[in-house]
Parts: C-alpha cells; structure tokens; sequence
C-alpha cells in the first residue's frame, strides 16, 4: 500500500514540475513578444495648442502631418482643429496623424443654418468678423474713379459694424480693414459678379485667423448705369471668408444722405450694403427661412416677412438711418447666437 501511494505521490510532482516548466516558458516568449511603449512626449508648439506624440516624426510623417492640417483647415476654421497621433497597432511606427475637431467652446455666434438655406455647409464661429473693403476698377473704367470711395466705404462699414454688434448684442465684435483698389483685367462688360469676385480672390491676400472674412467689393459700372443689377450677397465661403457685390453708386453722397435729391434722403448706401453683407453671413431674406417652405424646401409664401417694415433682409427696409430704424429678425438671431 505505501508503495502504491509513493508511486502516485511521484507522479503528481512530475505534473506539477512539468507545469511550472511550461508557464515559465510561456511568459519568457510573451515578453520577447512585446514592443516596449516610449514615452510619452508633450511639444507646445504655441501657447494655445499642445501637442502629444508617441514618437519623433520622419520627414514623412511630417509631410502627412502637414497635409492633414491643411485639409483640415479648407473644411473648418484654424481654431476648430487640432493635430494628433493615436496608435492603430502595437508597433510605433505603424502610427498615424489623425484629425481631432473640438468645437470652439466660447463660440457666441454662428453662420445662419437651415437644412435648406446655403447648402447646409459647415457652420462658421463670427465671433471676430473682419470687413475688407475692395473698389473694383475695370480697364475701362478707371476715368470713373471717385475721389472719396474709400471714405465712403469706411463710414458705410462704421454703420454696418455698429449695427450688428447691437443686433447681436455684442456677440460678435466687428473690425475694419483699410479698404483697397483693384484694377481688372478686361473691360467690365466681360465680367459677371462671379468673374470679378474670382480676380478680387487672386489679387487680395486674405488673412482669415481668428477672423471670419467679409469681402465688400463694389465694382465701378459706368456713369450711365445707376441701377442695382448684378447684386448679390453670400458668395460661396472659402476658407473662411465670404462676399458680396455692392452697387458702385451706393458710395455717392446721395446714397449716403449728405445730399438731398429729388425724392427725398437716400440712405441705400447704408441699407443696401448692410443688407448684403447680412447675406455674406449666410443669413437669408425673410421668404428663405425655413419655417416658410415645405418638407421638399419650396417656398409656401413669396411675401413672407415682407410686410416688416424695418426688417433689414426684406425689401422693405426703412429709407431712414441704418440705425436705429432697422433690425435683423428675432427668428433668425435665436438661429444664430448660442443661448447662455
């Protein structure tokens, strides 16, 4: 019987001896099999962002780094976005840059979006808003340069920036650039507004950080032609700019009431340009909203919101003084400013 049991008694300590063998093994070929993680290294390439990287980058993956922020900032504001590495394996250099969107939050106010309205692009934050004045002078126009385009311009920006810094209670803070001449390339009768638009672009250095662009452009067109045709608001955003072509004439004194015509004091200069710039801001007339179209974005009522008088994106506007004789609708605030 004693033999019977030293037998079995040897045999379990076989097993065990084998198995403490075994696992030894195993956990050798587990750690031979790891990649040992580097350190993590910060670089604070500005005071405002900090970068966090597993590794130093090749030339190459700084060329891709480089790459991925600038088509991250076609489609967003600089601010919006951030640059990061993140693993897609257990090996280093396997790792990739990767696109991080942060909203901004401190942003007050937005670009006016509907699911109708401009495309539903991407919102812009207009919490700095910069205006660029641009007097466009085709090659046969240049006798029709005004001595006091830029001062007109100054003083219809002064009126544009004080009024929607009080529309949007000071959500929004307005600065001025000085504004600048462009000559064309052709005669005028070869433009349309989206020709001149396409040159202004190519000719104008426009700096878009931290600011929400607004070209101006006001095209001479001839001495004859005192009608507001070709106008429009709201050119497509680049980057993060806009635009709007303004009547030429609305810079005359005339338009600026300091002189008094025929029917009375004019003040189109003000009303027309503040009115466009609203569209560069992507903010539609009253019959554009929303509420006034039905689920397939058809138009229920064409004289919506026209009847307002004041209402500055209707064509009733007040003739008076931009301010304080016309407003933005409420509906379309409330669309715009982020409630506190």
């Amino acid at each position: 019987m004693k033999k019977i049991i030293f037998i079995v008694g040897g045999i379990i300590l076989v097993v065990i001896l084998w198995r403490g063998m075994w696992a030894y093994q195993q956990m050798k070929a587990d750690e031979a099999s790891v990649v040992p993680i580097p350190a993590l290294v910060k670089t604070s390439s500005t005071p405002t962002q900090t970068q966090s990287v597993l590794f130093q980058p090749t030339t190459t993956t700084k060329q891709v780094a480089t790459q991925e922020t600038q088509h991250a900032t076609k489609s967003i504001p600089t601010s919006l976005h951030t640059l990061a590495r993140t693993p897609t394996s257990t090996s280093s250099q396997s790792l990739i840059p990767v696109k991080i969107i942060s909203a901004i939050e401190d942003c007050r106010i937005y670009t006016y979006q509907d699911k109708f309205y401009f495309g539903g692009g991407d919102k812009r934050c207009l919490n700095k808003i910069m205006i660029q004045g641009v007097y466009f002078v085709a090659k046969n126009q240049v006798t029709g340069i005004k001595s006091y385009w830029q001062s007109s311009m100054l003083d219809i920006f002064m009126q544009i920036k004080n009024f929607y810094e009080g529309q949007f209670n000071n959500k929004t803070n307005i600065t001025i650039s000085t504004p600048i001449i462009i000559y064309g390339d052709k005669n005028i009768e070869e433009y349309d507004q989206f020709a001149i638009e396409r040159e202004i672009r190519q000719k104008v250095q426009i700096n878009s950080t931290n600011n929400f662009v607004v070209l101006m452009f006001y095209p001479i067109q001839g001495e004859n032609d005192k009608r507001a045709t070709g106008l429009y608001g709201g050119g497509p955003i680049v980057e993060n700019s806009s635009s709007a072509m303004n009547s030429w004439f609305w810079l005359d004194p005339e338009s600026l009431g300091t002189v008094t015509t025929k029917v009375g004091t004019d003040y189109s200069g003000y009303i027309g340009s503040a009115h466009e710039f609203g569209h560069a801001l992507s903010i539609p007339h009253p019959w554009d909203e929303e509420v006034n179209k039905d689920s397939k974005g058809n138009v229920l009522n064409q004289d919506y919101g026209n009847d307002e008088i004041g209402s500055l994106m209707s064509y009733t506007a007040s003739r008076g003084p931009l301010i304080p004789n016309s407003f933005i609708r409420t509906q379309v605030k409330k669309k715009m400013v982020v409630s506190e």
